[in-house]
């Protein structure tokens, strides 16, 4: 994926621009970056002190999340990202579930050309609903098995002098994580969905913030389990490595080979006849399945939304700690609309709902905080038609502007984040040089532009070593 940075929505509109002109000022950027010293400054971005202040177990309270679990849950966005593009781009994938390109030799005039499969793309697409189907599949084992487990206090999972948490041990993989991660955006949902499944022991459960940090590894954008929650994965639900146990040929059996072989061959649309049983140890039940379907239909609808993170790239940016600081004031604003209209759909801006999302990842916490603040319970639905959120969200820039006289829907670039968050500094003095802070931020941006175009490079070379 080519490398594109944020564009400011002060200047020119990309869509005014020629896509010609908009890819040769891509190009002219990327080779002025690489001129850039990287000797001068931090060696790591972002920095280790925006984490510091992360802690697990954390108490339930009424608070707003932390800037910190916000730094980590952008962390974690990447990894989704990252992981997404893999199975989709995985030409081992391609091959375990016999998706081929069926290129075509035709005559043109005397000559024979080979003619590209114009289908080969739209098939390939189809790994990514399979994938996230599976890590549901496994979700409600290892779910199932943590209610158990937490129910009985278990002493290798919980301590009874202690906040009910996960431990380090009982960390999952980052497929189930996703699974989970996109079951809290629905708080609704998500209770409803842990009272039906009579799991109501798991669902004070906060997302382990800390110990995802610990496990990430931020400069490649992975994860990976340490050896004891490895063998607790494996006792109890199956292989850590979900890709990796996808794309081995040897571990499938024919059958499971060809299930989803069959559904890679057909719209993609319908996935229930995949087996699950090379995975899950039994085929699923009707209403197994539906859970299922319906839990990767939950991943997918997030996918928009993790897209529009890894774009934003605020992680990093020179003001990360400025946006998310910045992003919590914006986000208790925007609760304060809920309380006072009554029955209106409030539509958040991209910031304020990464902060809406973390909180919503602990979810007694989010509960108590509604009722306290808001009176009631505020639900995340994802599922609203487009219409519906650009009429909404039309209303909220209205009603925010009006109650607190400040601009709703703000660029939220580099530039000028990185602007905001120097006059910020800079109003605590007692002077203002525009033209000082104006040269620092153009320095700043462009370091961290070059830094992470050169992570970047390192990642894709190291991949193909």
């Amino acid at each position: 994926m080519a490398l594109a940075f944020p564009s400011c929505a002060h200047g020119a509109s990309p869509k005014s621009k020629n896509s010609y002109w908009i890819e040769q000022e891509r190009r002219k950027e990327i080779a002025e970056l690489k001129t850039v010293s990287l000797n001068t400054r931090t060696s790591i971005i972002p920095s280790p002190e925006i984490f510091s202040a992360l802690k697990y177990p954390t108490a339930v309270s009424d608070s707003f999340p932390a800037t910190a679990e916000c730094a980590v849950h952008l962390e974690l966005l990447e990894v989704f990202l990252a992981l997404k593009q893999k199975v989709l781009t995985s030409n081992a994938l391609d091959r375990a579930f016999s998706i081929v390109p069926n290129d075509k030799l035709v005559t043109v005039g005397r000559k024979r050309t080979r003619e590209a499969d114009a289908t080969f793309q739209t098939r390939r697409a189809v790994k990514w609903p399979i994938y996230v189907r599976l890590a549901a599949a496994r979700f409600l084992k290892w779910w199932d098995r943590l209610d158990v487990i937490m129910s009985g206090g278990h002493p290798e999972f919980w301590d009874a002098t202690a906040e009910m948490r996960v431990t380090e041990n009982w960390l999952p993989p980052v497929d189930v994580l996703m699974v989970w991660h996109a079951l809290l955006l629905n708080p609704a949902k998500y209770k409803v969905f842990c009272e039906t499944g009579r799991w109501r022991t798991v669902y004070s459960l906060d997302f382990p913030w800390m110990l995802i940090h610990q496990a990430l590894s931020n400069a490649h954008q992975n994860f990976e389990l340490g050896p004891n929650a490895a063998a607790v994965f494996e006792r109890y639900v199956g292989e850590v490595d979900l890709f990796q146990s996808l794309a081995n040929h040897t571990s499938q059996s024919t059958a499971t080979k060809q299930a989803f072989a069959n559904v890679v061959t057909s719209s993609g649309k319908s996935l229930s006849n995949v087996s699950f049983s090379s995975l899950q140890g039994g085929p699923m039940t009707t209403n197994e399945w539906m859970v299922v379907d319906e839990l990767g239909s939950a991943v997918e609808r997030q996918g928009l939304f993790v897209e529009k993170m890894g774009n934003s790239l605020w992680l990093r940016s020179p003001a990360l700690e400025g946006t998310l600081d910045r992003a919590l004031v914006r986000y208790e604003h925007f609760m304060k609309l809920f309380k006072n209209n009554m029955g209106i759909i409030l539509v958040p801006t991209l910031d304020i709902d990464l902060i809406w999302h973390t909180h919503q990842c602990s979810a007694n916490s989010y509960q108590m905080f509604c009722g306290k603040e808001v009176g009631r319970s505020i639900n995340h639905d994802d599922s609203l038609g487009k219409e519906t959120l650009k009429n909404s969200f039309r209303e909220t820039c209205l009603l925010y502007e009006t109650q607190f006289k400040d601009e709703y829907n703000v660029c939220l670039c580099w530039i000028c984040e990185a602007l905001k968050s120097e006059l910020e500094r800079s109003h605590l003095g007692t002077a203002v040089d525009l033209d000082v802070i104006s040269k620092k931020v153009k320095d700043d941006v462009k370091y961290y532009k070059a830094f992470e175009l050169n992570r970047r490079s390192e990642t894709v070379a190291e991949a193909k070593e």
